[in-house]
C-alpha cells in the first residue's frame, strides 16, 4: 500500500454505476482477500438485524433504531442541530452512524461521501437512504474502494466520521489513511471516530 501513499485519486478516476463509484481497477480490488472477506460479511450483516413482533402480535413500527441499533458512546455526545458543508465517512457500511446523526442529532450537510470496500454494504446504504431519507438535502457520493484511497480534493471535507473501522486496518495502511484524512480535512474542522 505504500506505493499509493503519494498517489492522488479523484472521483474522475472512478466509474459511477447504480449510484456507487467504482475504481477503474475494480476487478483487481475484487480479487483481494480483504475485499472478499468484507463482501461476504456485507451480504449477511444487515440481514442479521431482524424485526420481530411484540408478544401481543402487533407489528413493531419500522423504526430505524430497531433496524440498525442505536450507535452509542461518542455518537450520543455529538451536538444537536449542527450543519456542515461536507461529511466523509470512512467504512460507511450501510449508514448506521450517519442515519443516527441525521435523525437523532439533526445533523445537516450539503455533501456526504461514504467510502467502504464492501459493495453489498454500500448497496444496502442506498436502500437505507431511500427508506429513511437521512441527510435529505445532501448530495450523496458512495465510493467502493479500500479506505486508504480517498478520491477527494485537498482541504475539501468539513467532518470525517468513522465507526469501528480502524481496528481492521494494518498499522502501515492506517498511517497512510490518517495522512490522507489530514489531507482532505479542512483546517480547523473535525474528525470523529
Amino acid at each position: 500500500m505504500s506505493q499509493l501513499a503519494n498517489v492522488k485519486f479523484s472521483l474522475n478516476d472512478f466509474e459511477l454505476r447504480d449510484g456507487i463509484y467504482f475504481p477503474s481497477d475494480y476487478e483487481q480490488l475484487n480479487n483481494t482477500q480483504h475485499k472478499k472477506t468484507w463482501d461476504a460479511i456485507g451480504k449477511t450483516y444487515y440481514g442479521s438485524q431482524k424485526i420481530e413482533k411484540i408478544a401481543d402480535t402487533s407489528p413493531i413500527k419500522q423504526d430505524y433504531t430497531l433496524l440498525t441499533g442505536t450507535p452509542g458512546g461518542t455518537w450520543n455526545k455529538f451536538p444537536l442541530n449542527k450543519s456542515v458543508g461536507s461529511i466523509l465517512e470512512i467504512g460507511s457500511g450501510y449508514g448506521r452512524a450517519p442515519l443516527h446523526l441525521s435523525k437523532a442529532k439533526n445533523l445537516k450537510c450539503e455533501k456526504y461521501y461514504g467510502v467502504d470496500i464492501s459493495e453489498p454494504l454500500l448497496r444496502r446504504l442506498v436502500k437505507v437512504k431511500q427508506e429513511y431519507n437521512f441527510f435529505p438535502e445532501a448530495e450523496f457520493n458512495l465510493i467502493c474502494t479500500s479506505a486508504e484511497i480517498l478520491p477527494l480534493e485537498d482541504n475539501s471535507i468539513d467532518l470525517v466520521i468513522s465507526n469501528c473501522v480502524f481496528m481492521h486496518i494494518p498499522d502501515a495502511q492506517l498511517r497512510n489513511l490518517l495522512a490522507d484524512i489530514s489531507r482532505v480535512l479542512k483546517p480547523g474542522w473535525n474528525f470523529c471516530f
